[in-house]
């Protein structure tokens, strides 16, 4: 067996049968997230299991830096849309797990990290609360907190 595909139009591509994770979320989420069913959401979230393209260095595969991009930016507004459609519901813990997974993907994103603290607060999750604070103290640069998401710090866990 050939070690690499067939090359067409001097690009190398896979079969149209070979289905990657990625192209499962596109699949799933529309391109407004926010009109995405609520099952097409939990499906494509399903998939996210680690950062992207994960334990490969950026430097390594530079030519990857737009696909990454694209994957951050759509994992973590879907992480978003479902993590608030989870609190909405009061499916706190759900709405915790979700942000935490938009995370991994984009820490720097002030709503999932509202949204991850609110629904530790409103559930009553103490621990998580103050574990998701301390990650946030930590990973946003002071001058990049968002004025409500740090008051939100403030409040007692």
């Amino acid at each position: 067996p050939k070690a690499l595909p067939p090359m067409r139009d001097g690009a190398y591509g896979l079969d149209s049968a070979v289905r990657s994770d990625w192209m499962e979320f596109e699949r799933l989420v529309e391109i407004l997230i926010d009109t995405t069913p609520t099952a097409n959401l939990v499906a494509a979230m399903n998939l996210v299991t680690g950062p992207p393209l994960g334990g490969v260095p950026t430097r390594e595969w530079a030519w990857t830096k737009d696909l990454r991009d694209e994957i951050r930016d759509r994992v973590a507004g879907s992480a978003v849309a479902l993590a608030r459609r989870h609190h909405s519901a009061k499916k706190f813990s759900a709405a915790i797990d979700i942000a935490r997974k938009g995370l991994w993907y984009d820490n720097a994103r002030q709503d999932l990290w509202q949204i991850g603290m609110q629904a530790a607060l409103d559930g009553h999750d103490k621990e998580m609360f103050k574990s998701l604070r301390s990650q946030y103290l930590s990973a946003v640069a002071g001058s990049d907190r968002d004025p409500a998401v740090l008051d939100l710090t403030k409040q007692a866990g």
